[in-house]
Parts: C-alpha cells; sequence; structure tokens
C-alpha cells in the first residue's frame, strides 16, 4: 500500500517524458518538413521562371489580305504588303496587322491597322464581314522560352478595281508599304527569305476564295 503512491508517481513522470519526446519530435520533423517544401518550391519556381515568362501569354491579333485588281491588259491581282519596323520579322514583308485592344471587334482591329499602317481607310474597302482562316505565329527565344505567340484572325478587304494602284503611306508599324503580285512575291521576297511565313499560304486561299464566291 505504501508504494502505491510512489508506482503512480513514476507512472506518471514517465507518461509525461514520453509526451515531452513526443513533442519534440514532431517538432523537430514538422521544421525538417517545412524546409525541405520551401527548398522544393524555391527549385521549381527557378525551373519555371527559365522556361515559361509570365509576361508572354498568348494574344490575339489581326491581318488583313487586301487586294486589288489594276485594270491594264492581263487585269493583275495585286496584295498589300507593309515591311515591318518591329520584331517579330523586323525589315520583313508582311500583311498589315496587328494585336487586337481590349473591348475591340474583330473587323474593328482590322479597319484600324490597315489604317494606321497604310492609311487605307475602312470606307474605301469592301469587307468580308468575318474572318476567313487562322494562323499562328509562335517565336522562341534563346532562352528556351517564347519571346511572342500570336493566333492570328485573317482578314479580308478589296479595293477597286483601279487603273492606277490606290497610293500607300507607310505609317506607325511599317516601314515601308507596296503592292505586289503573287507571282512577284514568289520571285522576288521568297528567294531571298524577305516575306514572312505563311504569308503566301494565306493569300493563297483567299485567292481560292474568291474565285469560288466565297
Amino acid at each position: 500500500n505504501k508504494r502505491a503512491p510512489m508506482r503512480k508517481a513514476l507512472l506518471l513522470s514517465l507518461r509525461a517524458s514520453t509526451l515531452s519526446q513526443n513533442a519534440y519530435s514532431f517538432s523537430s520533423y514538422s521544421k525538417k518538413h517545412s524546409a525541405m517544401m520551401a527548398k522544393s518550391t524555391s527549385k521549381l519556381m527557378a525551373s519555371s521562371s527559365t522556361t515559361i515568362s509570365p509576361a508572354i501569354i498568348p494574344r490575339a491579333a489581326v491581318a488583313v489580305t487586301a487586294q486589288t485588281i489594276l485594270l491594264n491588259e492581263r487585269n493583275e491581282t495585286h496584295y498589300l504588303l507593309i515591311q515591318r519596323k518591329n520584331p517579330p520579322d523586323a525589315g520583313k514583308w508582311s500583311l498589315p496587322g496587328g494585336k487586337i485592344e481590349l473591348g475591340e471587334a474583330t473587323i474593328d482591329a482590322a479597319q484600324r491597322e490597315l489604317a494606321e499602317e497604310t492609311h487605307i481607310l475602312a470606307a474605301d474597302c469592301d469587307w468580308y464581314p468575318y474572318p476567313f482562316m487562322t494562323t499562328d505565329a509562335i517565336f522562341p527565344d534563346e532562352d528556351g522560352s517564347y519571346a511572342f505567340h500570336y493566333l492570328i484572325a485573317q482578314c479580308f478587304a478589296r479595293l477597286g478595281p483601279h487603273e492606277i494602284l490606290p497610293t500607300l503611306e507607310a505609317n506607325d508599324d511599317a516601314l515601308d508599304a507596296r503592292w505586289w503580285t503573287i507571282h512577284e512575291i514568289e520571285t522576288q521576297l521568297v528567294p531571298d527569305q524577305a516575306v514572312s511565313e505563311r504569308i503566301l499560304d494565306v493569300i493563297y486561299r483567299a485567292e481560292e476564295l474568291c474565285k469560288k464566291g466565297s
């Protein structure tokens, strides 16, 4: 009977010691686990930053395939190209166009860009009311990420026909603006890689749809 209180006190002491050790072990594990998680997250963020730049996201853009017929003995069809001032493809010939602004309808953006880059006004053209195709413009950079990524809505406008090619005035993002036949693009620009990728594909598609009366 005299030993009962001593046994009880010993058991309580052992239990308190065990709880203290468990609490220390849990605290130590928690600190190690938190440190490992923080280190892992840091590595993941560092890895992600080298492959994806948060500033580069896919953007919506427009381009205009503007067509006119020069009334002569051959009635040649011409297409409007501008020489790009800024990247991507700075210095190359391309279709006029650019980024769609927030809240701007696709055709409104196409008409604005055409006027800004060539001074051809929307009222001077007959516009197909919807994009006739879309293209991608994806440009990787040297770090394994992407410098530009655009989804381009291709719009169509017709001017004329005219006995004299409509006057163009390069402005804004355009260094120069000219009317070209398909043959001239194929023989003068393509061999020197002086035209942006897929421009001829877009023009061929426009030609095909015009012949079908679309």
